[in-house]
């Protein structure tokens, strides 16, 4: 496989480690973020450019997910992130991208646009389960783009390339690079534990590195 193909798998071990720490955890999620996911989350970053700064925190992150407990990293998740925990800060796009009520009327087009990206890469969000704006949701929809990307480059697919290129670039400027850094911020001062409001501090910086990388390759 080619070296830029590898890249692209880093992206998404990446992304799936942060898609499936920001998705409702049961304990045996937890287990199997720590088995296929954390052991080379730090090597990944550092393939894909990751600045001293970035990778110190990244390692501090994976210690923390190895450290705690799996209930406990669970009820933190719920603590700050379900509408009836003790903080309970929304982790969807449009909680967080709306500055004003003016903009309240937005609501519905940003989700329906970022249904469109799932859409037109064979994604359908089943009623009943998380919004499409979901973090969870945009972090997976990232994972996917760079795997797509990924089988492009191995298969010489050159417009295949484009076209997830494209989408990566598109999806990070009008979505996920629109807020991620606004939660991030205020988790930062209201979090309970210390894993969620450092792993939004980690994915901000990577959303950030990831951007400028599409912008170099466009």
């Amino acid at each position: 496989m080619s070296t830029a193909a590898e890249r692209q798998l880093d992206r998404a071990r990446v992304y799936r480690l942060m898609a499936r720490l920001f998705q409702a955890p049961e304990v045996e999620d937890v287990a199997r973020l720590r088995t296929e996911d954390l052991p080379a989350f730090v090597d990944c970053l550092a393939e894909l450019g990751a600045t001293d700064d970035l990778l110190a925190r990244a390692q501090a992150l994976r210690d923390a997910i190895e450290g705690i407990p799996a209930e406990t990293l669970c009820d933190q998740w719920n603590d700050n992130f379900e509408p009836s925990g003790s903080v309970g800060i929304s982790p969807t796009e449009t909680a967080h991208n709306l500055a004003t009520g003016q903009e309240a009327w937005l609501k519905t087009y940003r989700i329906a646009d970022v249904a469109g990206f799932y859409k037109a890469f064979g994604v359908e969000v089943e009623p009943g389960t998380e919004r499409p704006d979901h973090l969870g949701a945009e972090l997976e929809f990232m994972q996917l783009l760079a795997l797509k990307e990924a089988v492009a480059l191995s298969e010489s697919n050159s417009d295949g390339v484009e076209v997830c290129q494209q989408a990566a670039s598109a999806f990070l400027e009008d979505h996920l690079g629109t807020w991620v850094g606004i939660l991030a911020g205020k988790l930062q001062g209201e979090g309970v534990g210390d894993v969620y409001p450092s792993a939004l501090g980690v994915l901000t910086d990577f959303v950030q590195l990831d951007a400028d990388a599409q912008v170099r390759s466009a």
